[in-house]
């Protein structure tokens, strides 16, 4: 009844489930919404109330992180956008709050303390800024920068979307900068971005789940061609070529 908008029919309804079953979350919660679609102010109180009832339903949540938000009240604005992102993963809306925190001075401690915790949805942040905006990236490379985001140092998984949305939007040198300053110094001499070597994580290249940023040497194949990394360490990571001369073809590419 609330989908289709028979508000006065979905709070009798609720109102009917609710007094049968005072704890069922969903019943006081599709009242208090019926109550607001019907610009009754208690419906508020009664959202409120049925977020008291637990953490687990999302439309809850959801309500009450956007209204503790309009309230001013940040801290437990994080807490309810942390509790989305634990129980339905880093939906639009969560990700949204969580940059909005991100780029104000007076809110980044607040998800910087939940980051400082390693929270499962830690990596999914850093990994969907694929529509991300320039400021919006860069906001969040900012927050991988933190001395104190984690005990963990930022992965390759959560710096490799960052660089590559960089790159998109043609900050090339803000994407160089955070690769070489969250994934360390390159090997080889480094001219424009460009460098000789880095073949030094030789497993990586055959591992098909190895997150690549737009810098990393990306290798090829093609018939009569064989190329691949030397896996001893004490050689640097060199690369081999095996070729029966007979074609002209890229093996390597960055």
């Amino acid at each position: 009844e609330l989908e289709i908008g028979n508000f006065e029919a979905a709070e009798r309804k609720a109102r009917l489930a609710a007094l049968e079953m005072p704890l069922n979350q969903k019943a006081v919660r599709v009242l208090g919404m019926a109550e607001l679609a019907q610009h009754r102010q208690q419906g508020s109180e009664t959202l409120r109330t049925a977020g008291l009832l637990g953490w687990r339903d999302v439309p809850t949540q959801t309500w009450l992180m956007v209204d503790n938000l309009q309230r001013q009240d940040s801290r437990n604005t994080m807490y309810r956008a942390d509790a989305l992102a634990r129980r339905s993963g880093m939906r639009p809306e969560v990700f949204a709050m969580m940059l909005l925190f991100a780029s104000q001075p007076g809110t980044r401690p607040l998800l910087m303390e939940r980051l400082e915790l390693n929270p499962p949805w830690r990596s999914d942040l850093f990994r969907l800024p694929r529509l991300a905006s320039g400021q919006e990236a860069a906001t969040l490379g900012g927050l991988l920068r933190q001395p104190k985001t984690t005990d963990v140092p930022p992965t390759r998984e959560e710096v490799g979307p960052l660089v590559r949305r960089l790159v998109d939007l043609q900050a090339f040198a803000q994407a160089d900068a955070l690769a070489v300053e969250l994934l360390g110094p390159r090997t080889g001499t480094r001219q424009n971005s460009v460098w000789d070597g880095g073949f030094a994580e030789s497993a990586a290249y055959e591992d098909p789940d190895y997150v690549r940023t737009p810098f990393d040497w990306e290798l090829g194949s093609a018939p009569g061609v064989t190329v691949f990394v030397d896996r001893d360490q004490a050689n640097g990571g060199l690369l081999y070529v095996q070729t029966n001369g007979s074609r002209a073809t890229t093996l390597a590419r960055q």
